[in-house]
């Protein structure tokens, strides 16, 4: 993604049994996304409260609902919610999405109890884009400047033997 880009990152859940509320909490590098919306996943679509978000504390967001009716998920697994981000940094740029250990993220019942959860932190990596290196003698923009093959230095390169020896120099022409 470039930056710039809006990316939705899910919140997957691998068995959603007895879910009938949530909130997650997640942080994240805050130079790398700027996330600032949580919506509702592909299980919890209709019959489920507008979302509730935080976003204004930097490189953190809350997002948490509830079934209007109190009415549990069933054994599905999906997305829960997903992380609305700007992306705010170069391609290779990473952040760790980590996760607040419960109750600060949580899965409730309908009687409002907690249920057991496992909290799996990820990651975010910007693909794509330029990557910016070297300059090399490749017919490529590796120094992502959008030029090819600029500045590259000619190497002094002997050639001959004896009586036709000389030094001349390679250049870089056409990669």
């Amino acid at each position: 993604a470039d930056v710039g880009a809006v990316v939705d990152i899910p919140v997957n859940i691998d068995d959603a049994t007895g879910v009938a509320a949530f909130q997650i909490i997640v942080t994240y590098n805050s130079a790398v996304l700027n996330c600032t919306d949580v919506l509702k996943g592909s299980l919890i679509s209709t019959g489920w409260d507008a979302m509730t978000v935080n976003a204004t504390v930097p490189g953190q967001i809350f997002g948490g609902t509830n079934s209007s009716d109190l009415s549990e998920l069933g054994a599905v697994s999906g997305d829960l919610a997903l992380i609305r981000c700007t992306v705010l940094n170069n391609p290779g740029a990473v952040t760790s999405l980590h996760f607040l250990p419960s109750p600060a993220t949580a899965l409730v019942n309908s009687a409002g109890d907690p249920l057991p959860a496992t909290l799996v932190d990820g990651s975010f990596t910007i693909n794509g884009g330029c990557v910016p290196t070297t300059e090399a003698c490749d017919g490529q923009d590796n120094d992502c400047d959008g030029q090819v093959d600029e500045n590259i230095t000619p190497v002094p390169t002997p050639c001959g033997i004896g009586a036709c020896a000389a030094t001349g120099q390679s250049t870089c022409q056409s990669g």
